[in-house]
């Protein structure tokens, strides 16, 4: 099967030059471009991209390569993404590494022999400084990427700010031993922060948080998988550390009075945990979460959460993947940190 590479080869540019030749970008002089098309018609490399590409250099096609639909904040961005692309007149193929860090890497390789036009990635395994390297040329815009260095275009939650806020809140509720569900504290004590950067970035804001207001010495955390069943663990042995029972059965002696959960799947599993173990929310412990998915608003008591713009991160992205077609593409690597906001609901209510 005729691949770019073989197009390249004929006409003895680079992949990423045959490339950006076949969707007609600005950069590629014409006389490159027309030894490309021509290479590419004498190889019918047409059946391999499709003729629209070759006559026009568009397909109208982005993709979204993302560890998985399953996770509901993979699921929320996926349909912002989706929403948004149509209204600009594209059309989207996800793809899912499945946290494989061979089939990430494969992915981002190949984006420039497909027939997307651009890629959108959130990379579990690969950093960003990798990610130019394998996508060469091909258009890229990432999401949560944790970085030091800014090197592609991206959008990220708002790990610093959410986290921070949702602390804030806790303590402005009259709590202050405030356990993180979902990271390790000290910080230092992650094995793998690369493979983790969302974790280690909202475990930071909450230390932060807690050196600020001075009550560092009464909080602490305890890591788990970033799901219900690791967040219903963690309510588990919140539970255990109660020192004993009052006589209307209610738990004494509680370790903390809070959890701040680095995601909401992991505080639907702390209300799960804790209930389990007869222990009330809000009332014994206030519970957080983070990411605003919409099971929260169902869950017994409702959980209050910082609800992320999703809307506004897929609207950020796109418009970033849009000025690279344009004649004028930024030429400085951008990182937007995605808006949020508070919602308050049961689960930190005022004890009455």
């Amino acid at each position: 099967m005729v691949t770019l590479k073989d197009v390249a080869a004929k006409a003895g540019v680079s992949p990423s030059t045959a490339s950006g030749a076949l969707r007609r970008l600005s950069y590629v002089r014409p006389e490159t471009a027309e030894r490309v098309l021509k290479a590419a018609q004498d190889l019918n490399y047409s059946t391999n991209v499709s003729a629209r590409a070759l006559r026009s250099g568009r397909t109208g096609i982005l993709s979204l390569v993302i560890p998985t639909v399953d996770i509901p904040f993979y699921g929320r961005l996926v349909t912002a993404m989706e929403a948004s692309i149509e209204r600009h007149g594209y059309q989207l193929i996800i793809q899912q590494t499945r946290f494989e860090a061979d089939r990430e890497r494969q992915l981002i390789a190949q984006s420039d022999d497909t027939l997307s036009e651009g890629m959108f990635l959130l990379a579990a395994k690969t950093d960003s400084r990798e990610v130019a390297r394998l996508a060469g040329d091909h258009p890229t815009v990432m999401f949560e990427d944790y970085s030091t260095d800014i090197v592609i275009d991206s959008v990220n939650a708002p790990s610093t700010g959410g986290i921070d806020r949702a602390i804030r809140h806790l303590v402005g509720r009259g709590r202050t031993r405030i356990c993180v569900a979902g990271a390790t504290i000290p910080l230092h004590a992650m094995a793998d922060v690369s493979s983790s950067r969302a974790r280690y970035e909202r475990a930071r804001s909450a230390v932060n948080a807690f050196d600020e207001l001075g009550i560092s010495g009464d909080c602490g955390a305890i890591d788990c998988d970033w799901g219900a069943n690791g967040g219903t663990d963690v309510g588990h042995r919140i539970a255990d550390t109660a020192t004993g029972r009052s006589n209307d059965g209610r738990p004494k002696g509680l370790r903390y009075d809070a959890v701040c959960c680095m995601n909401d799947d992991i505080a639907l599993g702390v209300l799960r945990g804790l209930a389990d173990r007869g222990v009330r929310v809000p009332e014994d412990v206030a519970v957080t979460g983070f990411d605003g998915i919409p099971q929260g608003e169902w869950s017994v008591p409702s959980l209050t959460t910082i609800a992320l713009d999703y809307e506004g991160m897929a609207e950020t992205a796109v418009a970033m993947m849009l000025r690279k077609f344009g004649d004028n593409p930024v030429s400085m690597p951008q990182r937007v940190i995605a808006g949020f906001r508070l919602i308050e609901r049961g689960s930190t209510a005022v004890s009455q």
